[in-house]
């Protein structure tokens, strides 16, 4: 979010700076060079942490992978598969069964998905009576 906010608060910190600030006055020149020195940040931060986001989602699809495949999977068995702590793996689990991405549940270090759900749509339908 950074990485696209960032640039845009800049902007229109640094606009409101050269063309409104002048006829304001000062107070709101530093008001102005603020909010761009905030969008500043907000990007840098963005760039920042853009890999350590990109390693997490694919450590929660190497996760998801599998359980969406298999019927029944024990939490250590995923462990062991992706190299993720076990805690962390029941985390993303959990978390994506009260989210609705998975179907199923967890009993003791059993992970049962559920195959008479339906699969969760990441995309709305496009017609008006689609299914």
């Amino acid at each position: 979010m950074g990485i696209c906010l960032g640039p845009v608060i800049l902007i229109m910190g640094l606009l409101m700076y050269y063309l409104v600030g002048y006829m304001i006055g000062i107070g709101f020149q530093l008001i102005f060079l603020a909010i761009a020195f905030i969008g500043f940040g907000l990007f840098a931060a963005g760039l920042g942490l853009y890999p350590s986001m990109r390693k997490r989602a694919k450590l929660w699809k190497k996760v998801l992978e599998i359980a969406a495949v298999e019927k029944e999977v024990t939490i250590s068995d995923l462990h062991i598969r992706t190299g993720i702590d076990s805690e962390e793996v029941r985390k993303i689990l959990a978390h994506c069964l009260m989210n609705g991405i998975l179907f199923g549940y967890i009993e003791g270090d059993l992970f049962v998905r559920d195959t008479s759900a339906r699969p969760f749509r990441y995309k709305s339908p496009t017609g008006l009576f689609s299914e």
